[in-house]
């Protein structure tokens, strides 16, 4: 057994040893490049780097590297999401008598809800929500400029994003993982998952669909969860 972990860690030590090699290699290479590209070549690799950098970090907060991000919600999670729904009881004649729940909720099929409703929604949440895959960077770029120029911005959480954080409660049932006891890190990491489930959202449901879940999610206050009954409260 001790041969085994003993082995193990050897192992370990040279792929570290490795990595660490080709990434000197890799940003040798990178400085060596940059410094020989005129002023517009230099802006271009910079914006690209940005980019696969971002990219990057989000692949490594979804996987969880090294346990430093926390769990997110898997594909299958994505797919299959747990939803609490209330148990409704019926006299013979067809009278709803009462109710058993934890969430007070009663789903609806997007063809029961109003199409005033939904445009409403969108013109009032999230007015790129059939231009998007998730994430409106057009609304994110508005958000940052309007903190640097006023010291406020305004939200950029698209509908698919509100619904992550309704559906899997990212910001409660979810941890941060090691990273999370940085103060002003873990609103960044909570904020990462919430852009990749979001993305993987858009992946597996369409737009239509993506409105039917959320309308039957949100909190209305007063214990009413879904549009059907918040209607009835």
């Amino acid at each position: 057994m001790k041969k085994a972990a003993s082995c193990l860690i050897r192992l370990f030590q040279q792929l570290l040893s490795r990595i660490v090699k080709i990434g000197k290699q890799c940003i040798s290479w990178y400085v060596h490049t940059f410094r020989k590209l005129p002023w517009y070549g230099r802006t271009g690799m910079g914006i690209l780097t940005g980019i696969v950098m971002l990219i990057v970090l989000l692949v490594m907060i979804d996987l969880n590297f090294l346990w430093l991000f926390g769990k997110s919600p898997s594909m299958f999670n994505i797919k299959e999401p747990i939803q609490h729904i209330a148990s409704e009881i019926y006299s013979a004649d067809g009278k709803l008598i009462g109710k058993f729940y934890s969430e007070n909720r009663t789903p609806v099929e997007y063809k029961d809800i109003s199409p005033i409703l939904v445009k409403t929604l969108v013109c009032t949440e999230d007015e790129r929500f059939y231009k998007h895959f998730g994430i409106d960077f057009e609304g994110v770029f508005a958000a940052a400029k309007d903190y640097v120029a006023h010291g406020t911005a305004r939200g950029a959480s698209t509908i698919t994003q509100q619904l992550v954080k309704n559906l899997f409660k990212v910001r409660s049932q979810y941890s941060t993982g090691l990273l999370g006891h940085i103060p002003g890190v873990k609103l960044l990491i909570m904020k990462a998952k919430e852009w990749v489930t979001a993305v993987k959202i858009e992946m597996l449901y369409s737009k239509e669909e993506i409105l039917t879940m959320y309308f039957n999610t949100v909190d209305f206050g007063s214990n009413a969860f879904g549009i059907k009954t918040a209607c009835h409260t």
